[in-house]
């Protein structure tokens, strides 16, 4: 997967090439949501789903938000 550079940066302490979509997606969501842009919140929402979203807000990873 190649993150989009607005993406890219809510990532910085990760290895980006290791990531994915779907065994990373609280990491994922989390970030951009906490560091995201406009640009970068658009992307989340065309990668997942609203309840895929949503799921992970309702349960935080500790110390995230």
């Amino acid at each position: 997967m190649t993150f989009p550079p607005a993406v890219r940066v809510c990532l910085w302490s990760y290895d980006i090439s290791a990531l994915d979509l779907n065994h990373d997606k609280t990491l994922i969501i989390t970030n951009v949501l906490n560091y995201g842009t406009k640009e970068a919140t658009e992307w989340l929402f065309s990668q997942y789903s609203a309840t895929q979203i949503a799921a992970v807000v309702q349960k935080p990873l500790p110390g995230r938000w």
